[in-house]
């Protein structure tokens, strides 16, 4: 049983989708318990239509609080659950107070005391963080996405974990077709020689997409830019570009393959990631990248270990001209690298079934002693 809070179009809702469809076709009985009530921004219709079975409590933040962990046990003891999955603060906060027999396992995508204060406030952020590591203690096993994450929670968590990285859907996210490619710059309105720029993920601090596009804007180069996501830091974009009409925000899309697909370069300026599912699926579809080089973008490209595309790094941390030369060299190893090869091609680096193996074997582990 995989339980979560909700179901909302995220990449670790897509992780979960991945994982759970995989554990099916391996012979697996599956539930995915949510619990709360779905977001309008939804992933339960495709886990339902991949013959996933959705349960839920169907009770908010504070109730969960009071009656979530009863609620829970009891359905684990009906459905006779041998495994329990849990993703998320308020999922792994919930396990305490099951069977020890009944193996546990839980997965962290990011470092808590990292991610919480700049998205909560630092004094909520940082309780947050300390609940959720104290909580991460009554679980079996502990997963986490990056080498990165591991090396902070060891250090400073004093928790011992396992590395399971992310995968990505190589059926879905592959290189397009010429016709695709075509097809996908013509819905979107772009010229089919324009230069096109996409930047992927929720619109917040963390991302620094405003430094971004600022950057952007003072290499004087002929481009066009996709913007796909949304959230709070829009209104700084939107200011950091101005009038410029070469910029655009698409906002939150259900499919983000035609951007990708249009795209000639896929840029990401994170100050930290976990293992970041934007930048596996523009490799996958064997779009270049431009990366900001911190440490899980750099260990993304190593667990590759495959025939990647062109993928280059950068820092804006730099004074303000030695992060616009970074860039443009950056854009310099692009264009060879489409001199060089003419053509898409498809990266299958990141398998679900390395991913489904790993954590088979973790649930095997779960029971807590």
């Amino acid at each position: 049983m995989y339980v979560v809070s909700t179901l909302e179009r995220t990449g670790p809702t897509r992780q979960l989708l991945y994982l759970s469809t995989k554990m099916q076709e391996l012979g697996h009985r599956v539930w995915v318990l949510t619990l709360s009530p779905e977001p309008k921004d939804s992933l339960k219709a495709i886990f339902l239509d991949q013959g996933v079975e959705v349960l839920s409590l169907n009770v908010g933040r504070l109730k969960s609080l009071f009656v979530g962990r009863a609620r829970l046990r009891k359905l684990v003891a009906d459905k006779a659950v041998e495994v329990v999955h849990t993703q998320g603060i308020r999922a792994d906060g919930l396990v305490s107070g099951l069977d020890p027999a009944i193996s546990r396992v839980a997965t962290l995508r990011n470092y808590p005391f990292e991610d919480y204060p700049p998205l909560y406030g630092k004094l909520k952020g940082w309780l947050m963080a300390w609940f959720h590591l104290r909580a991460l203690t009554d679980v079996g096993r502990v997963a986490v996405v990056s080498g990165s994450i591991a090396r902070s929670l060891e250090t400073n968590g004093k928790l011992q974990v396992e590395v399971v990285h992310n995968s990505v859907d190589s059926q879905l996210f592959c290189a397009p077709s010429s016709e695709e490619r075509v097809q996908s710059r013509a819905n979107l309105a772009l010229h089919p020689d324009a230069f096109v720029v996409v930047i992927v993920g929720d619109l917040i601090r963390r991302k620094r997409v405003p430094e971004l596009l600022l950057a952007l804007g003072r290499l004087k180069a002929r481009l066009d830019v996709l913007v796909v996501g949304d959230g709070p830091e829009l209104d700084s974009c939107k200011a950091a570009v101005g009038i410029s009409s070469t910029v655009r925000f698409l906002g939150k899309c259900e499919d983000v393959r035609p951007a990708l697909w249009a795209s000639d370069v896929f840029i990401s300026n994170s100050a930290s990631e976990g293992m970041p599912n934007a930048v596996m699926e523009a490799i996958a579809t064997g779009l270049p990248c431009i990366l900001s080089d911190i440490s899980a973008h750099c260990e993304l490209v190593t667990v590759a270990n495959a025939s990647l595309p062109e993928v280059t790094f950068f820092s804006l941390d730099k004074p303000k001209q030695g992060s616009v030369d970074q860039l443009k060299e950056g854009f310099d190893a692009v264009n060879d690298y489409w001199l060089r090869t003419g053509q898409r091609r498809s990266c299958d680096a990141f398998s679900v079934d390395a991913m489904a193996e790993k954590y088979c074997s973790l649930y095997r582990q779960g029971k807590r002693s």
